[in-house]
């Protein structure tokens, strides 16, 4: 129910925010990701938070060890029209 809904994803970066950057960078990551990427078209057009969230995190995938789940995400979210990633698009 909440996979592919912008506000529920939006809703989970303000908790998840909260958290440390590794933490952000594996557990929150998946979680986005599991909400996100099967309906990357819907979540590229209505999140106000996720490209931000993505970008300001790059940092910590790479340093968890994470950076090719969030470049499946940010590649996704892209190709769904997310223009704000197209730099960090492989």
């Amino acid at each position: 129910m909440a996979a592919g809904n912008s506000r529920c994803v939006d809703s989970l970066i303000g908790l998840i925010h909260k958290l440390p950057a590794e933490q952000q960078a594996t557990t929150g990551l998946g979680w986005v990701r599991a909400l996100a990427l099967s309906h990357a078209e819907r979540v590229a057009a209505r999140s106000f938070a996720l490209g931000s969230w993505l970008i300001e995190n790059r940092p910590a995938t790479e340093h968890a060890g994470t950076l090719g789940d969030w470049q499946e995400l940010v590649d996704a979210l892209v190709v769904a029209g997310a223009g704000e990633l197209a730099p960090y698009s492989e």
